[in-house]
């Protein structure tokens, strides 16, 4: 099974496809938003009903779920930190631009769960790297986090699932890696 991938951005106006595959897909895309086409519409195109997608940090992460609930996947947020997973279970927020209704809903509709439990990523048809990249000393990007992420993920990953890195690098950050 190929799974292609889009992800909402910025304001959740724009609709941008993250794999390579996709980006020859993006003048349909504008096509169908000029038509009426809704951001959920637009993702059940490119994922099949019941996808289950993961998202490893819940810091963008958790933003980018949220919006693949809404649109009717379900989701599973991973995190190191329990403090924000014990959150996310509560149906909280800890995201001051992420109102705690929305959050409640999105928990309370069964869609998506958190968890600091990453043997559960395997469950996934899809998993998106979201951790961060801090700047090093001389402004070059640590991608300690995601190289981390990737060995976690690696141990876990089945014939067929999808991995996306979302998070913000340079070009070329997985050749040869």
């Amino acid at each position: 099974l190929i799974l292609t991938l889009i992800i909402i951005v910025a304001a959740f106006n724009i609709v941008s496809g993250l794999i390579m595959l996709v980006k020859d897909k993006g003048q349909d895309i504008a096509i169908l938003r000029t038509m009426g086409a809704t951001r959920g519409m637009i993702m059940r195109i490119f994922l099949p009903t019941g996808t289950a997608v993961g998202f490893v940090g819940t810091g963008l992460g958790f933003l980018l779920g949220l919006v693949f609930c809404e649109a009717g996947f379900s989701v599973t947020g991973f995190d190191l930190d329990p403090v924000k997973v014990a959150a996310i279970g509560r149906g909280e927020s800890y995201i001051k631009h992420i109102g705690k209704a929305r959050v409640a809903e999105a928990v309370a509709s069964g869609r998506y769960t958190a968890t600091t439990d990453f043997d559960r990523l395997g469950a996934c048809d899809a998993v998106i790297i979201c951790v961060p990249t801090p700047l090093g000393l001389h402004r070059e990007p640590d991608n300690g986090y995601i190289h981390a992420t990737a060995k976690e993920i690696a141990k876990r990953l089945r014939k067929g699932q999808l991995v996306v890195l979302e998070s913000t690098t340079y070009p070329g950050t997985t050749d040869g890696e």
